[in-house]
């Protein structure tokens, strides 16, 4: 606060402010950050993603795909926000993440050693 006062004081000059101004009002903005919170589907939603990708690429059948089972998990975690959900958001983060590294154990299992070096990068990183 003493930092923006004397800006403003540098900004207009001592003498000018001593003569002109009897009240000093100083408003501050202040910016939410976009900060993700702990409990975020993004990744998992990443592996998944990945994963299938290359499992078409390949042409691998995968032993599931859980595509509704995704969609009816990320219904509790988009209204996650009031506090009567939380323990739901919790579970459905869960069963999330266990899908996730289902999908992606299958992928790794049924994936060839040649076709792994071409996506060494991707599987390496994802987990």
């Amino acid at each position: 606060m003493k930092k923006i006062f004397k800006q403003s004081i540098d900004l207009f000059g001592e003498d000018v402010i001593r003569r002109e101004v009897k009240e000093v009002r100083i408003d501050t903005l202040v910016q939410e950050k976009n900060i993700a919170s702990p409990i975020d589907i993004k990744p998992n939603e990443k592996v998944i993603k990945y994963c299938k990708r290359i499992a078409c690429n390949e042409s691998i059948k995968l032993k599931r795909t859980y595509t509704m089972g995704i969609k009816m998990l990320k219904h509790p975690l988009r209204f996650a926000k009031k506090s009567k959900n939380i323990r739901k958001q919790y579970r459905a983060h869960q069963k999330l993440h266990n899908i996730a590294l289902k999908i992606y154990y299958d992928l790794v299992n049924q994936i060839s050693p040649a076709q792994k070096q071409a996506y060494i990068e991707i599987l390496t990183t994802t987990f």
